[in-house]
């Protein structure tokens, strides 16, 4: 892939420079592409029915074990993890452990081993070493399900909670519109192609048919020149020869009798 034509990265699959001239990957980045985008919508759906109406929160109010500004600390740090595609690098110990003591979810042991229960880091590094962009794909998320469904909202961390439901709603679709915004490339980039194909093929017709049209000139002019006379010219000429002119005498009655 050509490293000054990024794409973002879905999955482990190669894209060559020309995909977008290569049928079959064209088809594979649009069935991909249709994928994600299917699961991020599911995705959202379910952090919609989380949060309910609840809109970003304007002030974070401070907790026993948790200021105001830690908290707005954490939901920085929580969105860059996000738009890093879910870095592991990025997944700070501050974030880890407001998930496991404010959110609901078990320790795993330790960091890794939370980040390693919802999320892989494959699609990053396959995204670094081939030049690809880089966004919160479903298959980094591949726990995503279980995930969200374990995430809690309540009490004094309501606020950071519903925030941090809202961050990934917004860097899911987000991701939504990059996709979406890349297979209208792709669709005028094979729109420009079909076009082409289509002024290729008419003109083709056109050709077909200017040709038919100057071989029925020609047809006409020889049907206008074949006359019945010039037609039994030869034939009249041989039973002359061979049988002198009182032959013919009666040639036009003859003529008018087989016509």
């Amino acid at each position: 892939m050509d490293k000054n034509n990024k794409i973002i990265c879905l999955s482990l699959r190669h894209y060559p420079a020309n995909y977008l001239t290569d049928y079959y990957c064209q088809e594979v980045r649009k069935g991909e592409m249709a994928d994600a985008i299917e699961i991020l919508r599911e995705q959202i759906k379910v952090i919609i029915e989380k949060v309910g109406k609840s809109t970003m929160p304007e002030k974070m109010a401070d907790t026993r074990f948790l200021s105001a500004d830690g908290k707005r600390q954490i939901l920085k740090q929580w969105k860059t993890f996000i738009t890093s595609g879910f870095n592991p690098e990025r997944f700070t110990k501050s974030v880890y452990e407001h998930l496991h003591l404010h959110c609901g979810f078990i320790a795993h042991y330790n960091k890794s081993g939370f980040y390693y229960t919802y999320w892989n880091d494959e699609v990053i590094r396959y995204a670094k070493d081939n030049g690809y962009d880089i966004g919160p794909a479903p298959k980094t998320f591949y726990e995503w399900e279980r995930f969200l469904n374990a995430f809690s909202i309540w009490g004094e961390y309501t606020d950071i909670n519903t925030a941090m439901m809202i961050v990934l709603e917004d860097e899911l679709t987000a991701l939504i519109k990059k996709l979406t915004n890349e297979a209208k490339g792709m669709y005028r980039h094979e729109v420009a192609h079909l076009r082409s194909c289509w002024e290729s093929e008419r003109k083709d017709i056109e050709d077909d048919i200017n040709a038919l049209h100057e071989e029925i000139r020609k047809k006409e002019l020889e049907l206008n020149e074949l006359t019945l006379e010039k037609y039994l010219e030869m034939t009249n000429s041989d039973y002359e020869d061979m049988f002198g002119e009182e032959v013919f005498s009666d040639v036009s009655e003859i003529q008018l009798a087989v016509a």
